[in-house]
């Protein structure tokens, strides 16, 4: 019986934990159940007080919104309000003001014709009294006439003053009248202004009735961003035209940069040429100066003089040869430093226009590469154009010195120069053709600068052959009176056609200088030759006291002359 019982309640106990394991188990599964669901609704809580605070903030941001609009509403209408009251007030003042002014120059208007016809009615008054009256009263009544006159005819320019006058204070009506239309298209303007913030205002309102809903919120979010992105497209584009304006604006910069630097440079070098220029023609004069002071100075020496007049004309010889030959070589030297001065100006004007007009080409080809760039083009045309843009600087970084390039253009002003030389050739008198032959240059022009120099040669060698040619034509000035006025005649005229040579060969703005040093030059061989004249003319009066020596003098003079002539 034990054993039974045992065995009973053995099988009992595993029976109720059987089923206190299967109660447990349901019951841990259901409690998962619940706790899921109920961490389900907290976390839906959570949800609803987050959207429950950002909804009640929105509101909060509505509200002050509309109570700034509202506030806005309030003022811009005081504002329009007030302009309004005083554009009134204003028109108003200026209407009495011109309606008083008008009935005052009404008054005055009245007065004036009344004044008028008091004035005329007293004139035919007068008439008729002096019509009356006898003939010697007749210039007393006109002398009483001529003020009445002169008033009469003040009171008509016054009267033609106040119709201006009117006529103007008519037009300030008008003006007037206009200004206050356009004050009342204003004042409509601004009732429909305030019309549109009030429907904006309701449509917030409204907006704000919506946002109450979960659903009308995310609209509004969904609204608000795609606003933010028209909004920010736009401001993208007009950013991008600005950039491209201001791209193009720097571009030009650049243009203006380079020509105003040009500009600047070649008004600096011509400065800076032009001063050496006139260094160089200041001492030219002062040498000249100098020259001709020493030979004042050996003029004006006292000699001992005999009777014989063969040394009077022994010592004329010798002074005219060293003053031709001194002047021979003044103009020699001074040819050659106006040839040179004259070749470095035009070849560094020629040079510096081509520089500037690379760097001209520089700054176009950067504003292509960078239009190019900016356009994104990566083709292979562009790319080869861009390979071509870095070959051309590093050409030009390697290009060679000032002395050595290579111009077309350059040979084409020299055969310019070449021509006007053949011109200056046709032009000159026939007395300057017989001691002088200019050389066709256009041969000998070379493809470098240095052919210049070579046209500059031969140029002098041309003036020495005329000075050449000028000594031997000048030494039979001295055969008598006659044949020595005959000679200064001629030496004036070569002279002058050296001067008129020098005048269209050397540069235009040296002109002024090289007439002034050419005229110096003649008022100096005047006055020797008027030495020379006077000296003439008192061995004259020598001559005539001295008759019996006169003739033996002249033959000796004229074998002296003879033997010299041989010995040259």
């Amino acid at each position: 019986m034990s054993e039974t019982m045992s065995s009973c309640n053995e099988s009992a106990f595993i029976g109720s934990k059987d089923e206190y394991l299967s109660e447990t188990f349901d019951g841990s599964i259901d409690y998962r159940k619940l706790h899921l669901q109920n961490e389900n609704y907290r976390q839906e809580l959570h949800e609803l007080h987050l959207k429950l605070v950002h909804n009640e903030a929105m509101q909060r941001e509505l509200q002050e919104v509309n109570e700034s609009l509202e506030q806005l509403l309030i003022k811009e209408k005081e504002k329009a309000e007030k302009k309004l009251h005083e554009i009134q007030e204003k028109n108003r003042e200026t209407t009495e003001a011109y309606e008083n002014q008008l009935s005052d120059l009404g008054v005055i208007l009245e007065n004036k014709e009344k004044r008028n016809k008091e004035l005329y009615d007293s004139l035919h008054q007068l008439k008729v009294k002096a019509s009356q009256n006898n003939l010697y009263k007749i210039d007393d009544v006109e002398e009483k006439l001529t003020p009445l006159k002169e008033q009469v005819q003040e009171l008509l320019i016054n009267l033609e003053d106040e119709k201006q006058k009117k006529e103007n204070a008519e037009e300030t009506i008008k003006d007037l009248k206009n200004q206050l239309f356009e004050l009342q298209e204003i004042l409509e303007v601004t009732k429909n202004n305030l019309k549109e913030k009030n429907e904006v205002l309701e449509s917030t309102r409204e907006e704000l009735v919506i946002c109450n809903s979960l659903f009308a919120e995310v609209e509004d979010r969904r609204q608000l961003a795609v606003n933010k992105i028209t909004i920010l497209k736009k401001k993208y584009d007009e950013l991008k035209q600005a950039y491209d304006i201001k791209a193009e604006e720097v571009r030009t910069l650049k243009t203006e940069k380079a020509s105003i630097l040009r500009k600047w440079n070649e008004c600096v070098n011509i400065f800076s040429e032009d001063n050496e220029l006139i260094n160089k023609y200041k001492n030219r004069i002062r040498d000249l100066e100098k020259k001709l002071l020493e030979v004042q100075q050996t003029n004006t020496e006292t000699k001992t003089i005999d009777n014989s007049f063969s040394y009077l004309e022994s010592l004329l010889a010798e002074k005219k040869k060293e003053i031709q030959e001194l002047h021979q070589k003044i103009e020699r030297d001074s040819v050659d430093m106006l040839l040179q001065t004259e070749i470095k100006h035009k070849i560094a004007k020629q040079l510096q226009y081509w520089q500037y007009k690379t760097m001209y080409m520089e700054a176009q080809l950067s504003a292509i590469k960078s239009q190019l760039e900016l356009e994104n083009a990566d083709s292979s045309d562009y790319k080869l154009f861009f390979e071509a843009i870095e070959q051309h600087r590093t050409i030009y970084k390697e290009f060679p010195d000032k002395e050595e390039i290579i111009l077309e253009s350059d040979i084409k002003n020299i055969e310019k120069v070449s021509s006007e030389l053949a011109t200056l050739q046709n032009t000159l008198p026939i007395n300057y053709h017989k001691f002088k032959n200019i050389p066709q240059t256009t041969d000998n022009i070379d493809i470098i600068y240095k052919s210049d120099l070579l046209i500059n040669k031969s140029r002098k060698a041309d003036i020495g052959k005329n000075c050449v040619d000028h000594d031997n034509n000048g030494q039979l000035k001295f055969k008598d009176k006659k044949l020595e006025e005959n000679a200064n005649v001629i030496q004036r005229k070569i002279i002058e056609n050296n001067t008129a040579l020098s005048l269209k060969t050397t540069h235009i703005e040296t002109t002024n200088l090289s007439l002034i040093g050419e005229t110096q030059k003649l008022q100096k061989m005047i006055q020797f030759a008027e030495d020379t004249k006077n000296s003439s003319s008192d061995n004259s009066m020598i001559k005539k006291k001295q008759n019996d020596e006169k003739k033996k003098i002249t033959k000796q003079y004229k074998t002296i002359y003879i033997s010299s002539e041989s010995s040259k």
